[in-house]
């Protein structure tokens, strides 16, 4: 996981990169990243009600 700050005109944007796909085999990729994916959509979500709190 990387997490990245970036400075912009309106506030900062969190950019989130998650990386380590390329070392499942081909045949379980697709199935993990589908697992995944909800997960960090989530996660976000808590995150931005986080910010949006404490602001």
């Amino acid at each position: 996981m990387e997490f990245k700050l970036k400075k912009t005109t309106s506030g900062t944007l969190l950019l989130l990169t998650e990386s380590g796909f390329n070392e499942i085999p081909n045949g379980r990729r697709l199935e993990a990243f589908h697992m995944n994916e909800g997960g960090w959509s989530e996660q976000m979500k808590n995150i931005e009600n986080y910010v949006t709190q404490t602001s």
